[in-house]
Order: structure tokens, then C-alpha cells, then sequence
């Protein structure tokens, strides 16, 4: 059995932007779990996944350029690629600097630096390390 949950929410006031997102859900649900304390009715998932973002940026009158930052957390469970690589429960939590740009309304660059920490990330594991990333992207919408 699944269960998932998600809500987003965008404000926009002049070139103003602030947009959220947040998801959660549980998977794989045996016979014989431990009935939940926060969903009786429910028995206890094996796995929960969650995570969000918070994303603001301004729009300038200057060829649609955006200067925006964003902060994105997402737990991952103790299986998986992400989660072994990071050491165990990594929790990640990345945070991102850019500029948008619309040269033309259906084109739009992206110029982003990231950079990621693993909340629990093991000593001596190479998620200790964290992660940067400096990447750029052309979008055409027809």
C-alpha cells in the first residue's frame, strides 16, 4: 500500500516570486506492523519519504533576468543509491544561487550554483563531503 501527500504554493506580486512545495509519503505497509500513533486506522509504513523547497526570486526588467536563491530538504530512507552513498541516512539539504533569464517569452538560460550538505552523513563516508555544482541550462517551449 502507498500513501502520498503533497501542496504547493506560489505568490507573485510584480516581479516578486515566492513559490513552496512540500511532499511526503509511505510505502510497503506489512501484515503484523504496529498500528500508527498518528493514523490509527493506518498500520505503520516501512519507508517514509518527505521534502520540500522554498524558492524566491525577482524578476528585473533587464532582458527577464532573475536573480533567485532556494533551499531544498528531502529525507531519504536508509536504502537506496543517495542513501548509500552519503553514508547512511543522509538527509540532504541543498542550497541553490542563480539567474534566470527570457531573452525571447518561449526561450529561457539558466546559470545555477549548488551546493549540498548530508545532515547525517557518517564520518569518514562520502557524503561527509557534501556536493557543488555549477550548471547551466537552455529551455525552448513549443
Amino acid at each position: 500500500d502507498d500513501f502520498a501527500l503533497a501542496a504547493d504554493v506560489r505568490f507573485q506580486l510584480g516581479g516578486l516570486l515566492l513559490q513552496s512545495e512540500v511532499a511526503y509519503a509511505e510505502r510497503g505497509h506489512k501484515s503484523g506492523r504496529v498500528r500508527s500513533n498518528a493514523f490509527p486506522e493506518y498500520v505503520d509504513a516501512d519507508t517514509r519519504r518527505g521534502g520540500g523547497y522554498l524558492l524566491t526570486g525577482y524578476r528585473t526588467s533587464l532582458f527577464g533576468i532573475m536573480p533567485y536563491a532556494q533551499v531544498e530538504f528531502f529525507e531519504t530512507p536508509g536504502a537506496g543509491l543517495l542513501a548509500a552513498l552519503a553514508g547512511s541516512y543522509g538527509d540532504p539539504l541543498v542550497f541553490y544561487a542563480g539567474l534566470n533569464a527570457r531573452p525571447l517569452p518561449d526561450v529561457v538560460l539558466k546559470l545555477e550554483y549548488a551546493h549540498g550538505t548530508f545532515l547525517h552523513a557518517q564520518p569518514g563516508s562520502w557524503g561527509e563531503h557534501g556536493l557543488q555544482a555549477l550548471q547551466a541550462q537552455v529551455a525552448w517551449a513549443f
